[in-house]
């Protein structure tokens, strides 16, 4: 419900936090709308409006979809939760609803550090990065907790 009503707010398609949770609760046929789902919202929005990715700079995309080939010659495929691109930094967001625990990204979630590192690859390979610095976060929607993972110099992505 979260991830469904963040979206629908990101992409434009509604403006309010509470209209955005009722409809993803209807299309997830939940009865009413979860309270804590309502709250995790407006958390994770406060959280990147403070960040900077809800104002006017740069292009926002919700659910970016993103396909790559892994170095073992598989297809890989899945949607980016928030893609920020801004004059400098490409910033890639991952929602979690999960409970934030001490620790770097890279020990205490290692699967989704996995998968972050992974998108940023996908984004490099496509050149979607383009001389711009690459940071890679996971948003903890309860807490509107935005925990970096990685921020690569733009002089280390091949430009800039």
């Amino acid at each position: 419900t979260v991830h469904r009503a963040l979206e629908l707010i990101l992409s434009g398609a509604l403006g309010d936090a509470e209209a955005a949770v009722a409809l993803a609760a209807r299309e997830q046929r939940l009865a009413d709308a979860p309270a804590e789902a309502l709250a995790d919202v407006r958390c994770a929005l406060e959280a990147l409006q403070v960040g900077g990715f809800l104002g006017p700079a740069g292009e926002r995309v919700a659910e970016y979809p993103i396909a790559g080939l892994r170095q073992d010659g598989s297809l890989v495929s899945g949607f980016i939760d928030l893609l920020h691109v801004g004059a400098d930094v490409v910033s890639v967001i991952d929602f979690k609803t999960d409970a934030p625990v001490t620790g770097a990204v890279s020990s205490a979630f290692r699967t989704y550090a996995n998968q972050l590192e992974l998108y940023g690859e996908m984004l490099r390979a496509a050149g979607l990065i383009a001389g711009r610095r690459l940071r890679l976060g996971l948003l903890f929607t309860a807490t509107g907790e935005i925990r970096w993972h990685a921020s690569t110099p733009a002089q280390e992505q091949g430009g800039g």
